[in-house]
């Protein structure tokens, strides 16, 4: 079985204090970018797409050439751009900012960018999508994968357990296996056991079947521009599967995300657990 990756990387790395593009931000000596790359280079057979937004677009672009694809071949990376989103005022008018229009748009941009015919002519059966952020994410993971085709899923869903109810992650429905994000938890949310930790794999197959669905928007605030940020959920097309199934691992060795100057320091010192006296590891 063959396996796409796509990077979703179109945000910049404000939140982290860093002037630049989210995945040329450090952890360990070495960017964001570099931390997935590092995993794939015994798999060079794999494509990877990356996506970008309007305001990475070319710099990201740029930022590979400068790193030389991160001893990729240059040939398997493509790069495809997702729409953008206006932003509302807290009166509901329209605001000339635009920002990108969230995960889930991920599906309206792969589909725009012709990986559908691309990828299925390269006999692609899966495609593993997950965000830049995650410096413990396994591209393409070998396991994630078998599991999806014994649970014989459209969708797979990597997940871990919960372990402080207050943490602000979407979280798993126990028996349909959708996705309930933090801001729309319902009151007895810590009965759910799981987190969502961003990593999906879809049957391209699926993608194929559902490259139609038009998925709902969410206005979410946003601190930062004290208004309201128009966004789709890439697990709002998890209703339309067939069969979805989730695969649990191990926190600490698949979950440190890299969201603001806070959560960058907690990854660092997770990574340099997990590497130190054992390279092998990452």
């Amino acid at each position: 079985m063959m396996t796409g990756v796509v990077l979703l990387a179109g945000g910049m790395g404000s939140r982290l204090g860093h002037d630049g593009i989210k995945g040329s931000y450090e952890i360990g000596n070495k960017c964001l970018f570099q931390h997935h790359f590092d995993k794939l280079l015994k798999r060079t057979d794999i494509p990877v797409a990356v996506m970008t937004s309007s305001v990475t677009h070319e710099a990201t672009i740029a930022f590979f050439q400068l790193h030389n694809f991160f001893n990729y071949p240059a040939s398997q990376i493509t790069f495809f751009t997702q729409e953008d989103a206006h932003c509302e005022n807290l009166q509901g008018q329209k605001l000339l900012s635009t920002y990108p229009n969230g995960n889930g748009g991920f599906f309206q941009a792969f589909v725009k960018a012709g990986y559908l015919s691309k990828w299925a002519r390269a006999k692609i059966d899966y495609v593993h999508v997950f965000g830049v952020d995650n410096i413990l994410t396994i591209p393409a993971d070998p396991k994630f994968v078998a599991a999806a085709q014994d649970q014989d899923v459209e969708i797979c869903n990597k997940v871990i357990c919960r372990t402080d109810f207050s943490e602000k992650v979407g979280i798993i429905h126990d028996k349909t296996y959708h996705v309930m994000e933090y801001i729309n938890w319902p009151q007895d949310h810590h009965k759910y056991k799981f987190a969502n930790i961003g990593q999906h794999l879809f049957k391209l197959s699926f993608l194929q079947r559902t490259c139609t669905v038009k998925l709902p928007k969410h206005k979410i605030f946003k601190a930062n521009i004290n208004g309201i940020k128009i966004e789709q959920f890439i697990f709002d097309i998890f209703p339309y599967t067939r069969k979805i199934g989730i695969f649990v691992v191990d926190r600490d060795k698949e979950f440190a995300p890299v969201k603001d100057e806070s959560t960058a320091q907690k990854a660092l010192a997770q990574y340099q657990r997990l590497t130190t006296g054992c390279p092998c590891l990452l």
